[in-house]
């Protein structure tokens, strides 16, 4: 069975430069403010609605290939388009650390893989970890229960950005929802937990060079601490 890769080149800020880690992403928690009883639900906003595809990629840079990525040679910002045909496929990530950090890794380290699919649920597209650690003979009744029992592990999630294309009904996700994160825990292993004061500075962090080929990615990204 031929697999499909994306790669992640994670350069730390010191640079890290990061795709998808398994630990990098896992067990992610978010709280929302609750909203007063007394207060009405607030609209949404227009700004929120999807955009026409085309609109959404004039003027930017495309990198053709497994997956096409259109950026911002401006501001920088980095859509990654997904076809229909690619939710629900196994893809594999593959994490590697192009300039080490003095502390956590060092330049050339290989970090965990994972098989992930895309997965489109209302408006947003979920980035999903398929489970491959359990499994049993399909004849067993064992077999029933693994997935019961286990699922698949939410890496990331993105509002989808555009409205399906006219001729191949692709979609638009902000790239950076799914490559730009603390790698690796290293805000917390290298900064909580050491006490150190180092934490994950999200807003200086960017993409660096993005290649696409028939049978895979590569992004490139400078992770800032």
């Amino acid at each position: 069975m031929r697999v499909h890769t994306i790669t992640l080149v994670v350069a730390m800020a010191a640079a890290f430069v990061i795709g998808s880690s398994a630990e990098a992403g896992r067990r992610v928690y978010t709280l929302t403010g609750l909203q007063h009883p007394s207060k009405p639900a607030t609209a949404k906003p227009a700004s929120d609605a999807e955009k026409p595809f085309a609109e959404l990629i004039k003027d930017r840079v495309a990198v053709s290939g497994l997956f096409t990525f259109y950026r911002d040679t401006v501001t920088g910002s980095v859509y990654m388009e997904i076809k229909p045909e690619q939710f629900e496929q196994t893809y594999l990530m593959s994490n590697t650390v192009s300039r080490g950090d003095g502390t956590f890794s060092s330049n050339g380290a290989m970090h965990e893989s994972l098989p992930f699919f895309l997965r489109r649920v209302g408006k947003k597209v979920l980035v999903l970890e398929r489970n491959v650690l359990f499994r049993a003979d399909t004849s067993s009744a064992f077999s029933r229960a693994i997935p019961s029992g286990l699922t698949d592990h939410l890496y990331a999630s993105c509002k989808i950005e555009s409205k399906p294309q006219d001729s191949t009904k692709a979609i638009l996700i902000d790239a950076a929802g799914v490559f730009i994160r603390d790698a690796e825990n290293l805000g917390y292993f290298a900064g909580q937990q050491a006490q150190t004061g180092l934490s994950f500075d999200k807003e200086n962090c960017y993409f660096e060079t993005i290649k696409s080929f028939p049978e895979n990615s590569e992004i490139d990204v400078k992770l800032h601490y």
